[in-house]
């Protein structure tokens, strides 16, 4: 296992990224037991996308899962910039981020 050294990060946000690992995971169990299948499927979806499920740009993102989720139906390009730009915030709302177009 690789120490936060060995990556390059600040240990402020290797925790960030240990503390939303730990909720993801909790989701995960939850949406398995009373939550529905669609919301686990939701949350597969963001865990699997290559910007959204990018663990370096976790302290950039919502801590929303439909709000990730949301943001994987942004177009790859759009999303790269969108998240240099900083258009996308840690408290950015649903709504905003696919109805706006960014």
């Amino acid at each position: 296992m690789a120490t936060c050294f060995q990556l390059g990060l600040p240990v402020s946000d290797v925790e960030l990224l240990v503390d939303r690992a730990e909720r993801a995971v909790m989701e995960i169990g939850q949406a398995a037991t009373t939550r529905s299948p669609r919301y686990a499927q939701m949350l597969m979806a963001v865990a699997s996308h290559p910007q959204v499920g990018n663990a370096k740009h976790a302290s950039y993102l919502p801590a929303s899962a439909a709000t990730l989720y949301e943001l994987t139906k942004v177009p790859e390009p759009t999303l790269k910039y969108a998240l240099q730009d900083g258009v996308i915030t840690p408290d950015m709302r649903r709504p905003r981020g696919v109805s706006q177009g960014l």
